[in-house]
């Protein structure tokens, strides 16, 4: 998240990730739903780069969103 590399922090955390790849300028969307039973996680403010990285094989994509 706008550089951060904070996947160690989220990966306990995570219920479910939904990635939205739309054709052409369309925009793509994520929905990320994490565990915050203990009020610990801080939302993003609006305008940050959120960057999604998901392979397998040793090939990975990166996906680029703006909250």
């Amino acid at each position: 998240m706008d550089g951060r590399d904070i996947s160690s922090a989220l990966m306990p955390r995570l219920l479910n990730l939904n990635i939205s790849d739309k054709a052409g300028a369309s925009s793509d969307t994520v929905r990320i739903d994490l565990d915050d039973a203990d009020g610990k996680i801080l939302l993003p403010s609006e305008g940050v780069t959120i960057s999604v990285s998901l392979g397998s094989g040793g090939k990975v994509q990166a996906l680029l969103f703006v909250a």
